[in-house]
């Protein structure tokens, strides 16, 4: 077992955007506008095809943004079809944003100080709320466990 501090500056919470396909994008953000967004609150870029924007999501749906995000994702996709997937990196999603059918979330990064606060608030975190490190390191650390 390693112990870390996660105030430590050596540990970075990189934000874990999402991506639904097999969906229609005007449908998708005109329900989420609707039900989950309130102005100036907490905003996240989206892309679609040649198109982007920002939403504003309600803050009393859940202490973190992609709490709110994830729980309106999880309700919608149980009554439509379309899939969602978890990216690292914002041209990644900006590049796979652009195909038909597809709209991705560009989250902000979670501060360390919300991890607790949202923890005793909403229970456990979403799943995929953040990541250690970046995606490429993450590769060249599961090809080197396979090198082994």
């Amino acid at each position: 077992m390693e112990l870390e501090n996660i105030h430590d500056e050596a540990q970075v919470f990189e934000p874990i955007h999402r991506i639904v396909t097999g969906v229609e994008p005007g449908a998708l953000l005109k329900e989420l506008e609707a039900g989950w967004c309130a102005k100036g609150s907490y905003p996240v870029t989206w892309f679609a095809g040649a198109k982007s924007g920002t939403v504003y999501l309600d803050p009393a749906k859940s202490q973190l943004t992609v709490g709110v995000l994830q729980a309106f994702l999880d309700d919608y996709l149980s009554r439509n079809s379309g899939e969602v997937d978890y990216i690292h990196g914002d041209d990644t999603l900006a590049d796979l944003a652009k195909a038909d059918g597809a709209i991705g979330f560009l989250l902000p990064p979670m501060e360390k100080s919300q991890l607790f606060r949202g923890v005793v608030a909403d229970g456990a975190l979403p799943r995929k709320t953040f990541s250690m490190g970046h995606a490429q390191e993450k590769r060249y650390y599961l090809e080197g466990r396979k090198i082994r």
